[in-house]
């Protein structure tokens, strides 16, 4: 007979027969949207393959660098340098549940307490040096404020915030290609807990897992990064991940992660370049708990609840300097907004965020 079943399934099923389980309709689902960058990126360079011919891969350009929210997209000749700061602030005001938002009545209907808005903001402060033609050495540590406003069932408001360092991440670059306008490049690194996972609010007690600035354990970061270029375009993919090696010391291992970025810029001034740029993101559960942490007290101290995914779309500018003071300098911005997210149980809704940042190569 057939059936309706999660995630809207509508096939054929006999009886003692199972509908396939959410979990893996929901991996489907972001396989089928992942392979949809992937086809991106194929379609890209297939078109502009044959216009590369006979180019040259040129870092000296403003769209050489991918959109200013993308880490590890570039690497440096032998003996370069590059320090950098980057700038991401985003706030969030709606809650929602699976794809759909839902109000603050019915969320209490199955909490004590409900989050109502967040502001986060992240000031990232990196540096890049190569001491090779095919090893480039990149290293970045974020300082991290979050403020989170709750609400319980009688009404009440209240407030907390955590800031601090966050975990400090180090990995190396390595050259796999770079010929007629194309490279390849794959990176390993790793997380390092430098954030503190231990912060409390106002009453001394123990905040929620995404108010906590690190993970409290070693993480592995694989990824590899292709970029193309013509004599005015340019373009890219990446793929990497997050892999928490083990719990921390209260007891819980954040998911792992992963993300894919597929980009595209064009030049409009020598110095000038503007560019777009589609990013998913998936998150899953948090293995193990916070002993300190009741899960029926509100939806962010539940560790089963925080698997997540996230397709955004970005627009930036990049400038850079080419001549007197201003020489080697960059200036970037990018606009990034969600076009779909997935938040398992009660979250709020991420807004739309806005990244700038500065390099300086030497």
């Amino acid at each position: 007979m057939s059936q309706p079943t999660p995630f809207g399934y509508t096939g054929t099923l006999t009886y003692g027969q199972s509908p396939p389980h959410p979990l893996v309709v929901r991996h489907c689902l972001h396989y089928y949207r992942f392979m949809k960058h992937i086809q991106i990126f194929a379609f890209i360079y297939i078109i502009f393959n044959l216009n590369t011919a006979y180019a040259h891969w040129d870092a000296h350009r403003p769209d050489a660098h991918a959109p200013i929210s993308i880490m590890g997209d570039h690497t440096h000749s032998k003996g370069d340098w590059m320090v950098s700061t980057r700038y991401m602030g985003m706030t969030m005001n709606t809650l929602m549940k699976g794809h759909d938002t839902i109000t603050e009545s019915n969320a209490l209907a199955d909490y004590m307490m409900i989050p109502t808005s967040m502001e986060s903001q992240m000031l990232m402060i990196g540096a890049m040096h190569a001491p090779s033609d095919t090893i480039t050495l990149m290293v970045g540590i974020p300082y991290i404020s979050k403020s989170m406003g709750m609400k319980n069932r009688m009404g009440m408001l209240s407030n907390a915030r955590s800031q601090g360092f966050g975990d400090l991440k180090a990995s190396g670059l390595i050259t796999l290609y770079k010929k007629k306008g194309h490279q390849v490049h794959a990176s390993i690194g790793a997380s390092l807990p430098t954030g503190k996972i231990d912060q409390t609010n106002a009453e001394g007690k123990i905040m929620g897992y995404g108010m906590q600035l690190g993970a409290g354990s070693i993480g592995v970061l694989p990824g590899i990064t292709y970029l193309g270029q013509t004599q005015g375009l340019s373009w890219g993919a990446q793929l990497k991940g997050a892999f928490p090696l083990g719990s921390n010391e209260r007891g819980y291992r954040l998911g792992n992660a992963s993300e894919a970025n597929v980009w595209a810029g064009a030049i409009v001034h020598p110095s000038l370049s503007i560019g777009a740029h589609i990013q998913s993101k998936w998150n899953n559960a948090i293995q193990g708990k916070d002993a300190d942490l009741n899960a029926a007290m509100s939806p962010g101290n539940d560790p089963s609840l925080h698997a997540s995914s996230q397709t955004n779309m970005g627009l930036g500018i990049n400038y850079l300097g080419r001549h007197g003071g201003l020489k080697g300098h960059r200036i970037a911005i990018e606009w990034l907004t969600p076009i779909n997210q997935y938040k398992k149980g009660v979250h709020l809704k991420k807004d739309s965020m806005i990244v700038a940042g500065w390099q300086h190569s030497f």
